[in-house]
């Protein structure tokens, strides 16, 4: 029982975190998002109805994950954003 309330609230925490806005700004294979500078890593996945980007915070251990949906955003920076990540070499 235990672990079954431990997992609902996690999976409720992940939730409203990817929910959240956010305000991210890509230059080339580095990224900010809010506030913390990274650095976009392997392992992105575009595709025209879903973009996700991976990316390190400097110092950290493991990669993030950023969801973005082609509503979030005008349509000439969901492009310029998914051509970023599909012809970046990889790091």
């Amino acid at each position: 029982m235990a672990a079954m309330l431990w997992s609902v609230g996690i999976a409720g925490h992940a939730f409203k975190r990817q929910r959240a806005a956010h305000a991210v700004r890509v230059d080339g294979a580095s990224i900010t998002v809010d506030g913390i500078e990274g650095r976009i890593v392997a392992g992105s996945f575009v595709a025209p109805w879903l973009t996700i980007v991976r990316w390190r915070p400097q110092g950290a251990r493991f990669t993030r994950t950023l969801p973005v949906l082609p509503d979030a955003i005008d349509a000439a920076t969901f492009r310029a954003l998914r051509v970023i990540l599909r012809w970046a070499p990889a790091r």
